[in-house]
């Protein structure tokens, strides 16, 4: 943990908050939450941090006496007084200087008692372990999306009661986890008793595969608000910001004043994921937050570095890179697009339904050697034009590599604004389907890249002026540049 870092933490406890109090202001542990992570499964990180005195806030905004830290000297920090809410175009915004968004351009998100959660797989979700206690626990996880077509889908699950801790049932908190280490090992699990359905309002994220870059903008997206209520309906707030350049072995760190904005009580837990090659990736894991109010951009947030975590992940879920990716994965590439992705193989969880209207999307699966597979993309019949004309098909592309390694990249044939494909998978093979979406203009000129197809964007669905196109390259060919 660098210097500048070290002389600002300190953990004050509550049974259902936790705050931090340093020289810059309040730090605290969001909702019903309290910990951190190590540089491998096998040798946790001990984060170091210098204790100061402060008061504990809770999430009504009253004040609760002071504690004294062990072993620590001060003056205790009287909370600050509340200041007006910052307000947009949706209401009152949860994260202070950022910006609404529709909520189906984040559809890895769910929630739970209190803190945010992502979707890693269709039956494991990935959380802070301060969120999940055995003191805290919760009861399920949830979420509640509109798509872009307006539907409303709302699903709920709870945790695998056969799974985990007798105390603490679907419940898989990192080994190391140490609250009173400056939340060290913050990260858990959570198996769900049955899968959530991956369709056009929930998704997955994938894990990184390499460390982190310095610089890398990420998102965090969130339904609570600085006055503990809810965004309006179909639309979440959102805390956008690069990776900082200070050092720690297994943290990440967001600067308020690079983002522009705070994040607020509820926030524990939440991912901050980044697109890389094309993927939405879980970077972070939402862990501590230095703010003062929830309404003034200050500090920093805090996350655990999930890289670092990657093993203990994989090996607390039973599975590899390989099978939790999928040998069978299907994405699209090029202009975001109104249309549907769809895979189906011999996996009982599929068929699973992706959006073209969402950066990061990608559908991955398990299918059986020797079984059907069923790919289809189509774009709707209707699509809103952008300012290189309107979204149609440009290339449908599988690539086959066999279990000697070989592979081949076939170009398959599309009619119109539909292109799909069935056919047995050979056995011991994967395969990697993409969907090339542009326009007469990018169908003539070649695709436009560049690093913005990196940073999550709302994309330029319905028209809208001032938006961006998204060109997204393929994670299945890793750009250095887009790393």
């Amino acid at each position: 943990m660098s210097t500048q870092r070290m002389h600002r933490t300190i953990m004050i406890w509550s049974s259902a908050l936790v705050f931090a109090i340093g020289s810059g202001g309040s730090t605290f542990v969001w909702a019903d939450e309290s910990p951190a992570p190590p540089a491998s499964s096998d040798q946790p990180v001990q984060e170091r941090a210098v204790p100061r005195m402060g008061t504990i806030r809770d999430m009504t905004g009253t004040t609760a006496p002071a504690m004294k830290a062990p072993g620590t000297f001060g003056i205790a920090t009287p909370a600050p007084t509340p200041s007006t809410p910052n307000t947009g175009p949706g209401g009152p915004l949860p994260v202070v200087g950022g910006t609404n968004d529709p909520d189906y351009k984040y559809p890895w998100v769910v929630r739970m008692n209190g803190c945010g959660a992502v979707l890693i797989d269709p039956q494991w979700v990935l959380t802070a372990a301060h969120c999940v206690t055995p003191n805290i626990g919760f009861s399920k996880l949830t979420y509640t999306r509109t798509d872009s077509y307006g539907r409303v889908t709302t699903e709920t699950r709870p945790p695998d009661p056969n799974a985990g801790p007798a105390n603490n049932r679907g419940v898989f908190i990192h080994p190391n986890y140490a609250p009173n280490q400056d939340h060290a090992n913050d990260i858990a699990l959570i198996k769900l008793a049955q899968p959530f359905s991956v369709n056009f309002t929930l998704q997955t994220v994938g894990l990184p595969r390499f460390p982190r870059n310095f610089g890398i903008v990420g998102t965090v997206a969130s339904y609570v608000r600085q006055d503990g209520g809810a965004v309006p309906p179909g639309q979440i707030a959102i805390f956008r910001g690069p990776i900082a350049q200070l050092d720690s072995p297994s943290k990440l760190f967001v600067e308020a004043s690079a983002a522009g904005a705070s994040l607020c009580p509820g926030d524990s837990g939440s991912g901050f994921v980044t697109v890389e090659n094309g993927r939405a990736i879980v970077r972070g894991v939402a862990s501590l937050g230095s703010i003062g109010d929830c309404k003034t951009p200050s500090g920093e947030a805090v996350f655990t570095d999930v890289f670092v975590f990657r093993n203990w992940i994989l090996q607390t879920m039973g599975k590899s890179d390989a099978t939790l990716s999928g040998n069978t994965r299907v994405r699209w590439s090029g202009v975001l697009a109104s249309g549907k992705l769809v895979m189906g193989c011999s996996n009982p969880n599929t068929p699973y339904f992706g959006p073209l209207s969402v950066v990061g999307v990608e559908e991955g699966a398990m299918c059986d050697g020797g079984q059907a597979q069923g790919i289809i993309c189509q774009l709707d019949s209707n699509q809103a034009g952008t300012r290189f004309g309107p979204p149609q098909i440009t290339g449908f592309s599988m690539r086959t590599t066999m279990s000697d390694g070989t592979s081949r990249v076939d170009n398959l044939p599309f009619v119109g604004n539909l292109a799909q494909f069935a056919g047995p998978l050979p056995p011991g093979a994967s395969r990697e389907f993409t969907c090339q979406i542009g326009t007469s203009l990018t169908a003539n000129m070649g695709a436009i890249t560049g690093m913005n197809a990196a940073i999550m964007t709302r994309g330029i669905e319905g028209g809208e002026e001032g938006e961006v196109t998204v060109e997204q390259p393929s994670p299945f060919d890793a750009q250095e540049t887009t790393r």
